[in-house]
């Protein structure tokens, strides 16, 4: 859906609320489109009306935690996944995105178990094998991650991250050209993608490739004048 789509699902199901305010699945619902719409605060509002009626609601917990980790309120965000995993052990978004909470807080190896939970209880749920992925390469295991992203990229070849991420493995690993091809594919895919032209820039520079490095910087500078500063 677009923008625009939520925003008619809004009002859609703001005239349901005023009808029959008691029907929970309208504010549920209304909480999703607002994290759609990345407007985090409103949709906490939203899940707020929902545990309200509903305490034991573990959709409604986890996409609480969506908004409040997006808002970076990770302590609170991490209370809503714990209960949503305690609510319905089975959960696999829970799992996920509470790993992705663990991730941003550096604790790498913490978010991987959660990652593994989640794949096991959804095999063909490719964020997980992302996200994992990213989490190895923090952890220094970049076989594991390159593994973890072929999986991705089979489930879901038009993801940029994946190519990127596995990129970074493969220049870890050594493996320029391979990392080369996966830069390149990350930028056919997301032509403004400012963190792959400037690892590309690197790879380049590495192998002696000097025209092609300063001209993948540049362009990563204009396109984030915050990578700048770490251009020689």
């Amino acid at each position: 859906m677009k923008k625009g789509q939520y925003e008619q699902a809004i009002e859609k199901f703001d005239k349901a609320i005023k009808l029959n305010p008691d029907e929970v699945a309208n504010y549920a619902s209304r909480g999703a489109a607002f994290n759609m719409l990345r407007r985090y605060k409103r949709a906490i509002k939203e899940y707020d009306e929902v545990i309200k009626f509903d305490p034991k609601n573990p959709d409604a917990h986890g996409n609480r935690g969506y908004a409040y980790a997006n808002l970076g309120d990770f302590q609170t965000a991490l209370r809503d996944y714990n209960e949503a995993i305690r609510l319905n052990p089975q959960f696999a978004f829970a799992y996920n995105e509470r790993g992705s909470v663990y991730h941003k807080l550096g604790q790498y190896q913490r978010a991987v178990q959660d990652f593994d939970q989640a794949i096991r209880l959804d095999p063909q749920f490719a964020l997980a094998y992302s996200n994992r992925g990213f989490s190895y390469n923090k952890l220094g295991m970049y076989k594991q991650a390159i593994q973890d992203l072929d999986k991705v990229i089979s489930l879901n070849p038009g993801y940029s991250g994946a190519y990127f991420n596995r990129g970074t493995a493969y220049t870890k690993l050594g493996l320029y050209e391979e990392a080369i091809q996966d830069y390149n594919e990350a930028i056919q895919l997301d032509n403004e993608d400012a963190k792959g032209y400037y690892n590309r820039g690197v790879v380049y520079q590495i192998l002696g490739q000097g025209d092609k490095s300063e001209s993948d910087k540049k362009r990563a500078c204009e396109l984030d004048s915050t990578i700048c500063d770490l251009i020689d």
